[in-house]
């Protein structure tokens, strides 16, 4: 495949994107992703995929409810790779594999992580995979003795996987039903847990403010890189105590009355 003035990398990965949606809304019409008595439009398993894919939360049903074990798993491969980048994680498991990354596929790579040149993309990316992967297994470790105060030990262990998994990638789904996080909300671990892994997800996997200075890149492009992840964590903070602030003193009665 060579790029032209059509197949752009920009096209193949919105193309991506769109077969990845299609794919997952067939998945989510098959009977296995449904629950006993259950079933699911082609526009709810639509929107369904395309929120999963595009991370935003939103959902038209109830997923503990009606989707199946499959369907859940289903809805947790869209916003793995949905949030990761189909890019990414393809490539991902081409160096997996042992075979060689040409240079269609580093061109893919450099657009979809919009870097501004091919030095240390690969390595970039091994760390990129290696970070969100440990980080989403240890907010599964964390979650689980939280999520087995209520729950048997299996289901503790999905609840624990699909919690982290959607939290990070800042997916908005769970499968806790209508109440979601509601029911926790005097659960100090569960919130800190949930909001850490959210903070991590929200800024780019924190793999450049955790490895600013990656090799391949120049020294005239490190400092500005590092400059930009510094503020970058340090806005994202800033942000974040002038929210608490704020809803401190609009809700003065609620603040810290369930510790």
């Amino acid at each position: 495949m060579r790029w032209n003035r059509f197949l752009t990398p920009g096209r193949v990965i919105a193309a991506g994107f769109a077969f990845l949606i299609l794919a997952g809304t067939g998945l989510l019409l098959l009977p296995i992703s449904h629950q006993p008595g259950q079933s699911l439009s082609f526009i709810d398993a639509l929107f369904t995929a395309t929120s999963g894919v595009c991370i935003t939360g939103l959902s038209s049903i109830q997923c503990n409810a009606v989707l199946s074990g499959f369907g859940q798993a289903v809805l947790l491969l869209l916003i793995q790779v949905g949030g990761m980048g189909i890019t990414t994680l393809g490539v991902g498991i081409i160096l997996l594999t042992g075979k060689k990354i040409g240079i269609r596929e580093r061109t893919l790579i450099k657009e979809s992580l919009n870097q501004p040149s091919f030095q240390g993309i690969l390595r970039l990316l091994k760390v990129m995979l290696m970070v969100t992967f440990s980080i989403e297994g240890i907010g599964a470790v964390l979650s689980f003795p939280i999520f087995l105060q209520d729950y048997p030990v299996g289901k503790s262990v999905w609840l624990s996987v699909f919690h982290s998994i959607s939290a990070f990638n800042n997916a908005g789904f769970d499968l806790l039903g209508g109440s979601s996080l509601s029911d926790y909300r005097n659960n100090v671990p569960m919130l800190l847990l949930t909001s850490g892994l959210t903070i991590c997800g929200g800024l780019g996997f924190v793999v450049p403010a955790l490895f600013p200075a990656h090799k391949g890149g120049s020294d005239h492009d490190r400092v500005p890189a590092a400059c930009r992840n510094a503020a970058a964590a340090r806005d994202t903070g800033r942000s974040d105590l002038d929210a608490v602030v704020l809803l401190q003193r609009s809700h003065p009665n609620l603040w810290f009355q369930h510790l």
